[in-house]
């Protein structure tokens, strides 16, 4: 019988899925350093601090001894190499999303080797690593150094180690052009992504690069940079300002948001050149699996049972100014981790925007089907491009004055409402689906067919709409941590950086 988690049972048992007994057993105590860690630091935020919980740090440690001791501890410097502080948007003449003196930060896909991860943990050692995206409970990956989207655990059994994969489909992309230049005009066109970092052996990827038929970023043409629960990413390549913050609705307090399967995406364009430019951002996604055989990033770790994914359909959706393509999942030989699944890539179009999209595309192509409109004419044609349902894709188009800049929100929300253990003979609800439908019985046993299911539009909308205030909430509880100066800005990376 399925049931709906109670958030306490979610939570236990989404950590269980990420760490491995040995690997959990391995990181104890630095784990309960960074408790007593916060403890100490931020007495407001967490209750009143004991002596006995903050022995490793002392109250009159100075800034750089505080550096000094995490530096012990095998934490990477906030910033690799003092050569791309300038590019940062903090310190850069470019106008792009501030990243902030703490945030972990490398050049976009310029990956080294074991220089992923901020301390030993299950995944240690794989490069490239990034800020996973997702809400508690909810299925996560990671938006990686390289721009890609992976590696994953999407819990249940299949999920005792992560997935040590990316998907070739995601990605954003931005097309910038001089306005009214007409045949003249030579369009910069970019995926906002790099190929993937090597493994030790320098000829095998980790994981799977962006299509072939994409113009990558290369690496070093940007900057990543990693705060949790925030992301950064900025471009070097483009006349106009670009860059990228994303982030999940992580909020202590607030069940329903930090429950939410969602991450924001905010494109931010900013035009301080002499003429106006006409630059358009597509975000393309695949109907993707929850889980892959054979991609565990642990090998020791049993795969599971097969997982199975058909009976594609998509659609275009729109209430206002919000705009959506919905990809979906429905048959009757889906196992519990994909029956009746979802994808939402959406976006919230303004008033000087215009928005397109393609319902479905080929994921098992080279790209070139949905990269050729976009590049040819910076926009989508509004129609299936092919009749898989395979992936699709959203593009906005906006015109800037110099001298302006718009912010574009996107999200991408997936409703993947059921989770399995036991060789899929314990089939559980996630927690956000008590928001969107689904009830209890008062020994929590779920009422079967209360949850209406393909419910990613609807989380998307929410999301859409809650951005702001959603953006307020975490900020409140993150900047104090972030940003005091009192603490040096290794001992703020590693305390936030380790929630991820």
């Amino acid at each position: 019988m399925k049931k709906c988690y109670p958030y306490s049972t979610d939570v236990s048992r989404y950590a269980a899925t990420r760490l491995s007994a040995r690997k959990l057993l391995f990181c104890k105590s630095r784990i309960v350093f960074l408790i007593g860690l916060f403890v100490a630091l931020f007495p407001s935020a967490y209750g009143d601090s004991s002596e006995e919980s903050v022995s490793s740090l002392e109250p009159t440690m100075t800034v750089a001894q505080q550096a000094a001791m995490l530096l012990q501890m095998g934490y990477p410097e906030p910033i690799r190499d003092l050569k791309f502080s300038a590019q940062l948007g903090c310190e850069s003449k470019r106008d792009f999303f501030d990243i902030p003196e703490a945030a972990l930060v490398r050049p976009l896909g310029d990956v080294a080797e074991n220089k992923s991860a901020p301390m030993p943990v299950p995944h240690a050692g794989l490069p490239g690593l990034g800020i996973p995206v997702g809400g508690f409970g909810a299925g996560s990956f990671m938006v990686n150094q390289c721009g890609t989207f992976g590696p994953w655990a999407f819990g249940g059994l299949q999920s005792n180690s992560w997935e040590t994969r990316a998907l070739p489909q995601a990605a954003f992309h931005v097309r910038e052009v001089v306005a009214d230049a007409g045949e003249d005009a030579k369009p910069t066109i970019r995926t906002l992504a790099t190929q993937s970092p090597l493994k030790a052996d320098e000829e095998t990827p980790v994981w799977d690069s962006p299509l072939p038929a994409w113009n990558l970023s290369k690496a070093g043409e940007g900057i990543y940079g990693a705060l949790y629960p925030f992301g950064y990413l900025t471009y070097d390549t483009f006349e106009t300002d670009v860059s990228i913050r994303f982030f999940s609705p992580i909020e202590s307090g607030q069940d329903r948001r930090t429950s939410l399967p969602v991450v924001y995406f905010d494109v931010r364009l900013a035009n301080h050149t002499d003429v106006t430019r006409t630059l358009s951002v597509m975000f393309s996604m695949p109907n993707a699996p929850a889980h892959v055989k054979g991609t565990n990033a642990d090998p020791s770790v049993p795969n599971g049972p097969e997982s199975i994914r058909k009976g594609f359909s998509s659609e275009y959706l729109q209430q206002g100014n919000i705009h959506a393509v919905a990809l979906r999942a429905d048959c009757e030989e889906n196992t519990p981790d994909a029956a009746n699944s979802e994808w939402t890539i959406a976006v919230l179009s303004g008033n000087h925007t215009d928005v397109s999209y393609a319902t479905s595309w080929n994921a098992e192509g080279n790209g070139e089907d949905v990269y050729a409109p976009f590049s040819n004419e910076g926009r989508l044609p509004d129609v299936a491009l092919d009749n898989t349902a395979s992936a699709g894709a959203l593009c906005v188009t906006v015109t800037l004055e110099p001298g302006a800049v718009e912010t574009i929100p996107f999200v991408l929300a997936w409703d993947f409402p059921t989770v399995a253990f036991a060789e899929n003979t314990s089939v559980w609800m996630r927690r956000y689906t008590n928001f969107y439908g689904a009830k209890t019985t008062l020994t929590n046993e779920y009422i079967q067919g209360s949850y209406p299911f393909y419910q990613g539009f609807a989380i998307a909308r929410d999301a859409l709409q809650d951005h702001d205030q959603a953006l307020s909430s975490v900020l409140k509880w993150w900047e104090p941590i972030a940003t005091e100066k009192a603490y040096s800005p290794l001992l703020r990376c590693a305390a936030l950086n380790q929630l991820a």
